[in-house]
């Protein structure tokens, strides 16, 4: 388990655009993840791992989000 820390800031118009898309296409890709995960474990009974999923979302087919 992961922990976090809130780090207030004062973001200009242009770092503020930055980091919202960021956070956007991360959120994406970590939706990506447990889609493929859920549709792995109950197809197949396993859980794929972490080189698994980056073959998968990140290489082969040239993923959007990657």
């Amino acid at each position: 388990m992961f922990g976090c820390q809130q780090n207030l800031i004062s973001p200009d118009t242009k770092l503020k655009a930055i980091l919202e898309f960021l956070c956007a296409e991360s959120s994406k890709l970590t939706n990506c993840g447990i889609y493929y995960s859920r549709q792995i474990y109950f197809k197949e009974g396993r859980i794929p791992n972490r080189a698994e999923l980056h073959k998968v979302l990140g290489t082969e087919n040239q993923n959007l989000h990657y």
